[in-house]
């Protein structure tokens, strides 16, 4: 049986990477082969056109080399590459490099309460409080920027309609959430369409008397391979 060969797909921000790049340490500890990638070049590469036929062509030769992909886990905004592993026949997750709450929020959103959420995000009025199915009563400084009424970020606004759209279509998505069952419980239960499993918090195994003493730091240099961390490292313009 081939070793697992798992693509980890990241949008090329910090706040991205870092989570990613934890997560795909856990995977290597387990014994899977990982390919992490992001973009070096400027991030607006990373939606358009070349990004699909780039991890298209980098699963070809993978498959041709005996490293067949296996799984592909992408972070928030790449959306796109579901379709993807659609294509190849390959299994895919979101790694949702945020709270669960703040995923339920954008889901509510975008499935019947914006009215509601836009009416009562009040915020001169602090005390006012949103509840929404499943999660505990939420104040206006528990919202994301990007849902107030008074948001100017609409075009970041789509972005996370379109993937709230992607997963919607999906029979059985797959949604890795970088929180953890004692924190936030009622939030992984919220949503009974899919399927959310806390994996998370995804910070060095330093950080929890873990005896891999080298895991200690959310610095990292994309730009050199550690064989004792790294099975694969891809770095590049896709």
């Amino acid at each position: 049986m081939p070793q697992p060969h798992f693509i980890v797909l990241t949008y090329p921000a910090q706040g991205h990477i870092n989570p990613t790049l934890q997560f795909a340490k856990h995977l290597i500890r387990i014994g899977v082969r990982v390919t992490y990638i992001t973009s070096i070049s400027a991030s607006r590469r990373m939606t358009k056109r070349r990004g699909k036929d780039a991890i298209s062509e980098f699963i070809t030769s993978s498959e041709n080399e005996g490293k067949p992909i296996t799984c592909i886990v992408y972070s928030l905004l790449l959306h796109w590459a579901a379709e993807v592993a659609c294509k190849h026949h390959i299994p895919s997750a979101l790694l949702w490099i945020q709270p669960a709450t703040v995923f339920d929020i954008y889901y509510f959103y975008f499935n019947g309460y914006e009215s509601a959420i836009k009416a009562q995000a009040d915020e001169t009025n602090p005390k006012c409080s949103i509840k929404l199915p499943g999660l505990p009563p939420l104040f206006t400084r528990d919202l994301p920027s990007f849902v107030i009424a008074s948001t100017v970020y609409q075009s970041a606004l789509s972005l996370f309609q379109e993937q709230m759209d992607v997963l919607a279509e999906e029979p059985n998505a797959k949604i890795l959430i970088n929180t953890f069952d004692a924190l936030e419980h009622e939030a992984l239960n919220a949503i009974e369409k899919f399927k959310t499993v806390g994996i998370g918090p995804l910070v060095p195994s330093s950080f929890f008397n873990s005896k891999d003493a080298l895991d200690n730091s959310l610095r990292a240099d994309l730009f050199q391979s550690d064989s004792k961390n790294c099975c694969s490292n891809r770095v590049g313009s896709v």
